[in-house]
């Protein structure tokens, strides 16, 4: 008996199974199925808007021959005209965008080359009391008391097409009588190096 049950429940499972796996093979091939008739649908839905658009396209190009070969004179006369002037204005829209950028352009450049000369004007006084440190060190070394230099102020002008320009220097130092006196003093440098070319008290 146990032999002709285990016989019985082979044959069941040998009838299910060819069933299982066409089963499962039919839902795996519907999948693919399902993805491409979605891609299928997209295509199609690009290709007719193509086709939609072109003919669009070419209506409009025919309707556009039509309404010229069948225009009065009157009419080609005006169409004319409204060309001429969508062009002027269009010409005179360019010239005026043109002129603006340039106008752009030269505030930005002026403004850099304003920013160029304030920098290049007071680069050479560097020193942590505003003023030049070689020039001053020459004016201090030729005072009767050096020890006694204090350094108040220092200018510098623009600088010169030569590259050149003067600084003056507005110090107090110690006079033969032992008082302090505030004087100046005058420099032409070299800005491009900071160099002292020579310098004179201003008395």
């Amino acid at each position: 008996m146990a032999d002709q049950a285990s016989g019985i429940r082979n044959k069941i499972r040998a009838r299910e199974a060819p069933r299982t796996v066409s089963q499962f093979d039919r839902r795996t091939s519907e999948a693919p199925k399902a993805a491409t008739s979605g891609s299928s649908f997209f295509r199609k839905l690009a290709k007719w808007t193509a086709i939609t658009i072109g003919v669009l396209i070419a209506l409009v190009a025919v309707i556009g021959i039509i309404a010229e070969t069948t225009a009065t004179p009157e009419d080609k006369a005006r169409w004319a005209a409204e060309r001429a002037e969508r062009e002027k204005e269009r010409a005179i829209r360019e010239a005026a965008e043109a002129e603006r950028e340039a106008a752009e352009l030269a505030a930005r450049q002026q403004a850099e080359a304003e920013e160029a000369a304030r920098e290049a004007q007071f680069k050479c006084l560097r020193s942590l009391d505003g003023s030049m440190g070689s020039f001053k060190i020459e004016v201090k070394y030729e005072l009767r008391d050096p020890d006694s230099f204090e350094h108040i102020q220092s200018f510098a002008t623009a600088v010169d097409a030569d590259g050149t320009q003067r600084v003056r220097m507005k110090f107090r130092a110690r006079n033969g009588f032992g008082g302090m006196n505030v004087e100046m003093a005058e420099a032409v440098i070299d800005n491009s190096e900071c160099e002292v070319r020579s310098w004179r008290f201003i008395r």
